[in-house]
């Protein structure tokens, strides 16, 4: 029986189950420094997210920031970026960029504004742009991005500290204000690397703060920027982009940051409100299940509620250390007629071959052996050993993620990746009773 609807990593959060504390100690804070009148009080404030692999950091965060934005759309831009895939911090900021102009453009275009504050969003609206235009470059010739630069008129225009012309100045020697035969015949290239395109961002976002618009920026899957962390210089590059990214801390906006919670060394003290999202209880998973099959067919849930899969639910939820990695089993068992307590094991087998083809089946188990429990962590060496001193496997395991770092910056030690709690033989236990 197939699921036509049903997505495991779903973060829609109309999705969200629970979580009531942390959600309303999130909102209530946002909501106070958004309400506030003074705009004196609108310094920088950032928020972290921490949580194991899976655990609902996204969800929770989009859950937050839809109810902020219900409420204070009107003066505030919600920017929402997700850092996964983008592997610099270049791209971030690119992207991030291009959301401030969308953001601005929406702001613009549904509510009545007057003359002068559609005046104001308009040249806030072209300084994006020109940000977003610049990100698009390594190096160029000072000439031609004077020339590039030239459409955006009204950016001198704008009232107050023109924080962004200013780092244009100053760091890249790029001048909005040059007439075009003063532009002409300008010698020499200018590079736009991480840091100073930062800088560039941390200024448009005080330029928009000065307009009396606030921003909340959120960058969620941090961790996955750049996940590789064998080598030293792989972790170099990724302490780089990241410490890149978190000064924009330093900004007069909201900023809130997810990260897995073996990546949150790198978090200066600055960073100081960290919510970590504990694991959930099996009853709130079987609630975020219910919930996500009512979209299913009668004749799907129907099936799940049948004692036989009812036993087997209350084994894997048992297991699951996050939702994302009960969803999954039951998603992969429930289509492969493994959703039975004497199936279990088959459902095992079949889910291995399906999310870690390419290992091993026999160097998976072994591997989760090692650990005494799921949640044990072990060092290095063990796990070596577990590989049979098989360098290339130990390497493959980490890419693949099925182990991951207590520590990203020092991975000296290891835990299991969620996902394969289900292996281990703590959880043939969990089998053995429920079939019972």
């Amino acid at each position: 029986m197939l699921l036509r609807r049903f997505r495991a990593n779903d973060v829609d959060p109309a999705q969200l189950i629970n979580r009531r504390e942390e959600f309303e100690w999130l909102t209530e804070v946002i909501g106070d420094y958004l309400r506030n009148p003074d705009p004196q009080s609108h310094t920088p404030l950032s928020f972290c997210v921490l949580g194991e692999k899976g655990v609902g950091k996204t969800i929770f965060t989009r859950a937050v920031i839809r109810e902020a934005r219900q409420h204070f759309s009107d003066r505030a831009l919600f920017v929402e970026v997700d850092c996964r895939g983008r592997r610099s911090a270049k791209g971030v900021i690119d992207l991030i960029a291009k959301e401030i102009v969308a953001a601005l453009h929406n702001m613009k275009m549904p509510f009545e504004k007057t003359d002068g504050e559609s005046k104001v969003l308009g040249q806030l609206l072209e300084t994006a742009q020109a940000l977003a235009a610049i990100t698009r470059f390594d190096e160029v010739e000072l000439e031609e991005i004077h020339k590039h630069l030239r459409q955006f008129t009204t950016v001198t225009q704008l009232k107050g500290e023109q924080a962004f012309l200013r780092v244009l100045k100053l760091d890249f020697q790029i001048s909005l204000e040059k007439r075009d035969s003063e532009s002409a015949g300008l010698t020499g290239k200018v590079r736009f690397d991480e840091l100073r395109l930062c800088n560039a961002l941390k200024a448009l976002l005080s330029d928009i703060r000065a307009s009396e618009l606030d921003v909340v920026l959120y960058l969620d899957n941090m961790d996955e920027l750049f996940h590789h962390y064998v080598a030293p210089d792989d972790r170099s590059h990724a302490r780089r982009d990241t410490n890149t990214l978190l000064t924009l801390r330093e900004a007069p906006i909201i900023f809130i940051v997810n990260m897995r919670t073996y990546y949150s060394g790198i978090l200066p003290r600055e960073i100081e409100s960290r919510c970590v999202l504990p694991k959930l209880p099996a009853n709130e998973l079987a609630q975020i299940l219910e919930k996500r099959l009512s979209a299913e067919s009668d004749a799907v849930r129907a099936e799940v509620k049948k004692p036989d899969q009812a036993a087997a639910l209350f084994t894997l939820a048992n297991a699951a250390p996050t939702p994302l990695a009960f969803l999954s089993w039951f998603k992969d068992f429930f289509q492969s007629n493994c959703l039975t307590p004497s199936l279990l094991q088959q459902g095992v087998q079949s889910f291995l071959n399906k999310f870690y083809s390419t290992i091993p089946v026999e160097v998976i188990r072994r591997v989760v052996e090692t650990f005494e429990k799921p949640t044990s962590v072990i060092s290095h060496e063990q796990l070596l050993k577990a590989c049979n001193n098989n360098t290339a496997e130990l390497v493959q395991l980490v890419d693949r993620q099925a182990v991951l770092p207590k520590d990203f910056w020092d991975p000296t030690y290891y835990t299991l990746d969620p996902e394969l709690y289900i292996v281990h033989p703590a959880s043939h236990n969990l089998q053995s009773a429920s079939a019972g």
